[in-house]
């Protein structure tokens, strides 16, 4: 777009496999991190990094799938 503003479009995450973590610390890694790509890739404002909208979809997906997303 050439309205000017910032479109994020290239996105990668690295989990380094160095630490034998449970397979659950994986899973609640790529999700913390997919729901940071989710507020940024629908441009939506949060109040901080871990803010209340971050928060918000955290819960749900924690209550949904029983997923303990850390706030790292």
């Amino acid at each position: 777009l050439n309205d000017g503003s910032i479109h994020y479009t290239d996105f990668s995450i690295e989990i380094s496999v160095r630490e034998d973590l449970p397979e659950e610390e994986y899973i609640d890694t790529i999700v913390h991190e997919m729901i940071h790509y989710y507020i940024l890739s629908n441009d939506i404002q949060d109040d901080s990094k871990h803010g209340s909208i971050f928060q918000k979809i955290m819960h749900e997906i924690s209550q949904k799938y029983g997923i303990r997303i850390k706030e790292v």
